[in-house]
């Protein structure tokens, strides 16, 4: 299944395909979908420490606007890939519900508790957008 991974695109997706993009890390935050009606953008991987906890936390945020005539479902789902191609990271980050409302921007973010540094073990970071768009 991994293997889905290894397909590494960049840039700006064209076509709404719900594939796996995977990318270097030092590009993720430049890759943009862009499809009739919505634009999937913004996309940000940063490690931290948690507000309450201190332990470290990634977040994995991005932006989505909804132009369409309808309300969508979306989810994501990341997963950060050592330069073996090992998993080291994995994270799901959907609006409440699954939910972005027509005519509507949103921004959307999950944290994740990990080691320190798991972030950094990543060389390349892949995403997937799914949803009845």
């Amino acid at each position: 299944m991994l293997a889905a991974f290894a397909l590494a695109l960049s840039g700006s997706a064209s076509a709404f395909d719900h594939a796996w993009h995977c990318l270097p890390r030092t590009d993720f935050e430049k890759f943009e979908v862009h499809e009739a009606g919505l634009v999937l953008d913004y996309l940000l991987v940063r490690e931290e420490k948690g507000t309450l906890s201190g332990l470290p936390v990634v977040t994995f945020s991005y932006s989505v606007v909804n132009k369409l005539d309808r309300n969508i479902h979306i989810d994501a789902q990341l997963v950060g890939l050592a330069a073996d191609g090992t998993p080291v990271l994995a994270i799901s980050a959907s609006p409440p519900s699954s939910l972005v409302a027509s005519q509507v921007s949103r921004s959307v973010a999950n944290s994740v508790y990990t080691a320190a540094g798991q972030l950094a073990r990543a060389a390349k970071l892949c995403v997937s957008f799914g949803g009845d768009f």
